[in-house]
């Protein structure tokens, strides 16, 4: 077939660092254009390849980003990042054996690139990716894995890159143009389970607002089917709707829960019970490990967004939240005392559009923080 010929062909020449022609025989240029998409897509560790190309009637051939002052394409720049990004994955993988369970691997990861990634406002307001020639710092590996700054491309492309590290099938996906553009996500597999999954909207930093929210991981849309990724703020669907013409067999075939955080914890409700949420609560402290986490978080999902705004009522409206953590503290206390002082902290509540309620635990000062304050 000419196109997996051709596609086969570039992908070798992207590998040998070649800008050599190659033949686009019986490939038309619509059919180049998709070719050379994929395989930005397919392989995130290829960074230093354009999603373009130049062109004759008969051949094709690739452009590279990393070129020098004199626009000479950088090998020693690709190989030293190469060198940085494989040094630099290996932080995020540590620990994680044959012997792992896949969903507590993926775990590990998932929570690991939301506590050191940024989310950097602060790089695309002032255009740092408008350079095509160089590397995207924003979109990248090397921006994600070594300068830990970028923006949902650099999120997806780099849980594509981990996952596939340690046998975990994920691809990079795409979505529907909105008002502000495109977004990325994931699509990965689990045994025989299709999952969405979105790192950056799991993720609430961003530099614009310093250190806010950095030590903070949200699962509103881990191994998510797809009616519940498509639970955004209004006028936001079409970011998280896989694109159409890249994608045509995505979508509602994807409706698998096995996996999906709440419901994998046992943290999903269908109805309002006090007893219910103060074992959420309490096996939630309980599982809390500080170094892989973040701060102190529960999360509960709940069956639609009018039944959040129900028990929301409950817990603030009647007074209720109070109650419900002095309990859960006793009930952890008899299990690890350690564990119970979380409760001591102050707390806030966020509920979201997809139907989840987060409750922030305060995390107390470092010592390094006291001796800052001294």
């Amino acid at each position: 077939m000419p196109k997996l010929r051709l596609y086969n062909d570039l992908v070798r020449a992207a590998y040998n660092y070649s800008e050599d022609w190659v033949s686009r025989e019986g490939v038309t240029n619509e059919e180049i254009e998709r070719i050379i998409l994929y395989i930005t897509f397919d392989y995130p560790e290829l960074f230093w390849v354009q999603p373009s190309w130049t062109w004759t009637d008969k051949q094709v051939k690739l452009k590279f980003r990393c070129r020098d002052a004199n626009d000479n394409f950088d090998l020693e720049q690709v190989k030293k990042k190469h060198r940085e990004i494989r040094k630099a994955a290996l932080q995020f993988t540590k620990g994680i054996t044959r012997n792992t369970k896949p969903y507590d691997a993926l775990l590990t990861i998932y929570r690991r690139l939301i506590l050191t990634l940024d989310y950097d406002g602060i790089g695309l307001n002032n255009g740092i990716d408008k350079d095509t020639s160089r590397d995207d710092p924003l979109r990248s590996l090397y921006g994600a894995l070594v300068e830990h700054k970028v923006v949902c491309a650099g999120y997806a492309r780099t849980m594509q890159y981990l996952l596939q590290s340690v046998g975990i099938v994920c691809a990079y996906v795409t979505s529907n143009e909105g008002a502000n553009g495109t977004h990325a996500f994931n699509i990965l597999k689990l045994g025989k389970f299709l999952y969405y999954l979105d790192a950056t909207w799991g993720d609430p930093s961003n530099n614009l607002r310093g250190k806010k929210d950095s030590d903070v991981v949200n699962y509103p849309y881990f191994c998510v089917p797809y009616h519940e990724f498509l639970r955004t703020p209004a006028g936001w669907d079409p970011y998280h709707t896989p694109n159409s013409k890249i994608f045509p067999n995505f979508d509602k075939k994807i409706k698998y829960m096995n996996h999906e955080y709440h419901r994998f914890f046992k943290a999903y409700i269908t109805s309002y019970n006090e007893d219910n949420l103060v074992r959420i609560f309490s096996e939630a402290a309980l599982r809390y490990d500080k170094r892989e986490m973040g701060c102190f978080t529960v999360s509960i999902r709940c069956v639609d967004t009018n039944f959040q705004k129900c028990v929301m009522d409950h817990l603030y409206g009647n007074g209720r939240m109070s109650s419900i953590i002095e309990r859960a503290k006793t009930a952890t206390a008899k299990k690890n005392k350690k564990a119970a002082k979380l409760f001591e902290r102050a707390y806030t509540t966020n509920p979201d559009y997809s139907g989840v309620i987060t409750v922030v635990f305060e995390t107390p000062p470092s010592k390094k923080d006291k001796k800052k304050k001294k």
